[in-house]
Parts: C-alpha cells; sequence; structure tokens
C-alpha cells in the first residue's frame, strides 16, 4: 500500500510540476520581459536578411491559436531620415502550424499584411533605397515551397514609385493579394490586384489604370492563368506558362485593345479617335546568355477599323489598317500592312534587323489612287491655300537605310503653274520699279 501511496503522490508532483511549467510559461508569454526579447530577436532576424533598419512598436502572442501580432512594422532603406521609409505595415499577422514535434517542423498556416505602404525611390544615379543584404551565414536557401504559407493575404497595399533617373512615377492603391497553398499537390494558386492606380511619365499627364492576375504555381511550373490591365476602355490581356526556374522558359498570347481617347491627355497638340488592337502569341527563351531581343520572339497581326488624328496643322483619318509584324533573333519584320486613307491605299513592308547592336532598315511601300486634294486638306498649310490641287498618285517606294530609289507618276496640279507664273509676274514688275528708282536717283 505504501508503494501505491508513493507513486500516487510521484504522478500527483509531477503533474503539478507540468501544470506550474504551464501556468509560468503562459504567464512569460504574457509578459512585456518576453516581448521585448521576442522584438529584439524579431528585429535583429530581419535587419540581417533585408541589411535595412526595422522598428516595430508592439507585439503580442496567442498560445492557443500559435498566432502572433505585429503592429506598426517600419523598415528603413538607404533613404534619408526625413524621406518616407522603404515598408511600413500598420499590422503584420503570422499563424504557425507544428508540422512535427519530434522533427521541430513548424509551417506558416497564414500570413496577413494590413495597409503596407512601399515608398521605393531611384537617384539621378540610377541607384535606389532598397538595401543591400548581408552575405548569408549558410549556404543554403529554403524554397518558396518549402515555406508551404498556408494563406497569404495582404489588404489595402500602397506603392509609391519615384524614378528621378528615368521620369517615371508610380502609385498603387487599394493592393490586395490572396495566395493559398495546397499541401497535397505542393501547389499556390492565388490572384493579386489593386484598382487605383497611377502610372506617370516625364511630362505627360498620369494614366489612372487597374490589374489583376491570378496564377498558380509548382515546383516545376508556373501558370499565369490571366492578367489583366485597363485603363479607361483600353485594356491589355496576358496568359502565359513559365517552366525551368533556373533557366526559365515563357510562352504564352496577349490581347491589346487601345481605345485611343484614352492616352488624349499625353499629347495635348494632337485629338485622337478610333480603336486599335494587336494580338499574337509571345516565347521567350534565355540560350547561351544571349541579349534579350534575341532571345524573345513575338508575333501577330494590327488592325483597326477607323482611325484619326486632329491638331491645328490638320487631321488624318484612316478608314481600316491591318498586317502582321514578327520579332525574332533580333529583327522586326512587318509585312501585309495596308492603310486606307486619303481617298486610296497605302500598303508596305518594313524590316528593321540588329535591334540589339546597330539596327538596319529596309522599307518598301506603294501608294494607289492617294487623291492630292485630300492630301492638302489633312494638311492644312496657309501657303497651299491658294494652290488648287487635283487628280490621284500613285508611286513605289524602295529604301535600305537612307538611300532610296523613288518611281512616281501622278496627275499635275490644276492650278499650280498659274501660281507659279503669278508670282513671277509679280517679281518681274517689282525688279522694274526698283530700276525705275534708281535711274532718277542718278539724274
Amino acid at each position: 500500500m505504501k508503494w501505491r501511496r508513493a507513486i500516487g503522490w510521484t504522478i500527483a508532483g509531477l503533474l503539478l510540476l507540468v501544470l506550474v511549467g504551464a501556468v509560468g510559461g503562459y504567464l512569460f508569454l504574457k509578459s512585456s520581459n518576453f516581448q521585448q526579447y521576442a522584438l529584439r530577436k524579431i528585429v535583429q532576424g530581419a535587419d540581417e536578411a533585408t541589411g535595412g533598419r526595422t522598428q516595430i512598436r508592439g507585439l503580442d502572442f496567442n498560445l492557443s491559436t500559435l498566432t502572433a501580432h505585429l503592429y506598426d512594422v517600419v523598415v528603413r532603406g538607404t533613404e534619408r531620415t526625413d524621406q518616407p521609409p522603404l515598408v511600413q505595415i500598420d499590422k503584420l499577422t503570422i499563424g504557425l502550424k507544428i508540422q512535427s514535434v519530434l522533427h521541430r517542423q513548424i509551417s506558416l498556416s497564414e500570413l496577413l499584411i494590413e495597409h503596407p505602404v512601399v515608398h521605393l525611390q531611384v537617384n539621378r544615379d540610377g541607384k535606389s533605397n532598397i538595401p543591400q543584404a548581408p552575405p548569408s551565414k549558410t549556404s543554403s536557401h529554403p524554397r518558396v515551397f518549402d515555406l508551404a504559407v498556408g494563406h497569404l493575404l495582404l489588404t489595402h497595399g500602397e506603392i509609391n514609385y519615384n524614378d528621378k533617373k528615368t521620369p517615371v512615377e508610380a502609385d498603387l492603391y487599394n493592393l490586395g493579394t490572396d495566395i493559398r497553398f495546397d499541401s497535397f499537390a505542393t501547389r499556390y494558386s492565388g490572384s493579386i490586384s489593386y484598382d487605383n492606380g497611377h502610372l506617370q511619365y516625364a511630362q505627360y499627364a498620369p494614366l489612372p489604370h487597374n490589374f489583376t492576375a491570378k496564377f498558380r504555381a509548382t515546383p516545376a511550373l508556373f501558370s499565369l492563368e490571366g492578367a489583366v490591365m485597363k485603363v479607361g476602355s483600353s485594356a491589355i490581356s496576358l496568359r502565359a506558362d513559365v517552366t525551368n526556374y533556373s533557366n526559365p522558359t515563357v510562352a504564352g498570347d496577349y490581347d491589346i485593345r487601345i481605345h485611343t481617347q484614352d492616352f488624349a491627355a499625353m499629347s495635348p497638340a494632337v485629338t485622337p479617335a478610333g480603336d486599335l488592337s494587336l494580338t499574337g502569341r509571345i516565347h521567350y527563351q534565355n540560350l547561351n546568355s544571349q541579349p534579350f531581343l534575341r532571345s524573345v520572339a513575338i508575333d501577330g497581326q494590327i488592325g483597326s477599323e477607323g482611325l484619326s488624328a486632329a491638331s491645328s496643322g490638320g487631321r488624318l483619318e484612316v478608314r481600316r489598317l491591318q498586317g502582321r509584324y514578327q520579332l525574332a533573333n533580333g529583327s522586326l519584320r512587318a509585312h501585309d500592312i495596308q492603310v486606307d486613307s486619303l481617298g486610296g491605299q497605302v500598303n508596305a513592308d518594313v524590316e528593321v534587323q540588329h535591334l540589339d547592336t546597330t539596327p538596319v532598315s529596309q522599307l518598301r511601300a506603294s501608294l494607289r489612287s492617294i487623291s492630292l486634294q485630300a492630301a492638302q486638306q489633312a494638311i492644312r498649310r496657309p501657303d497651299l491655300n491658294s494652290v488648287g490641287l487635283a487628280g490621284t498618285r500613285d508611286s513605289q517606294r524602295y529604301g535600305t537605310g537612307i538611300v532610296e530609289r523613288i518611281s512616281k507618276q501622278y496627275d499635275r496640279p490644276v492650278g499650280l503653274e498659274s501660281a507659279r507664273r503669278g508670282q513671277q509676274q509679280g517679281q518681274s514688275s517689282r525688279d522694274q520699279r526698283a530700276s525705275r528708282r534708281r535711274d532718277s536717283s542718278d539724274l
């Protein structure tokens, strides 16, 4: 009986120790000492990983859900202290999941980023405020698929980009990302979007736009299921697959619809109108470290049912435009280009070789039944108002670089010779009056 009582007291004592340890550990996790210690470790790790300077205002940890909340996270890069920080996050939530106690494996079950604001700057020398990360102390780097983040959610994000070397400014608001991980398929699937973006180049007016994309990613394949950027009524759509991450190969298709009125603010002197479409396929594979223009291949077709451009100097209208183009091996070729304008038709083939070094261009164009009167009305030159032009013009043009051979056949403009004769007679009368004045002065 005594040994049973001893065993009972021993078990009770062990349970009491475990209970005291659990309570003590819980109280320690809730204490300010633990929070300060954890903050120091997190800041130290972030600084070593990014090379920047990290600040965190506060932290709390929920032991029952293994969830940590970080508040007012600030990461400073190389910008001045009086400038906005590189990254600022209102709240960062990190959820942990214990995969194996024996192997001490822990994964991220959830990562929530609330209102992140990024201020990216590039000075006139081309240097950004992104800090240089120090060399890693270990040779191994965790793969994104090994992290196995169960759910990544980014809400109300902002990106402010200011490039002093290339005059580009961009602001993205209401940026959101929702990414989930399927552990059975080892696959990420998610989306990214923003609905209030502004892009400005040099002195041109900014372009408001929005963007959305959906994707899937496995260790062997990244599939962009659909990406759409909209500017007013214009839209750019892209679908692509990326394989072999170490030496990427990209294959996809694109569809670009341009409503020219959406870009009228970029050139106030010209008022465009009409729609233009470009559709085709794109392929990229970097072989033997070739330049980008020799590694990418693009083919497609261009078309429009009507375009116009008006300015103070005239107005040009295109009733129909169509053609095909290919970019491959550093050369661009556009062929079967057909433009219906000025009462006639323009057909052209253009080839530009060696885009990556010294471009060499070749042009072959033909004009059929071009109305000279329509051309005069489109140009609106004051010095041609007194000259009447009529008839049509057919011509062919061949060019390589700046050497050209031109063959033209056209009707002589009506009234042109009479205008020239009038100008010659007027000049002759002025010469005679000047001669008589010189004779009178000699007398």
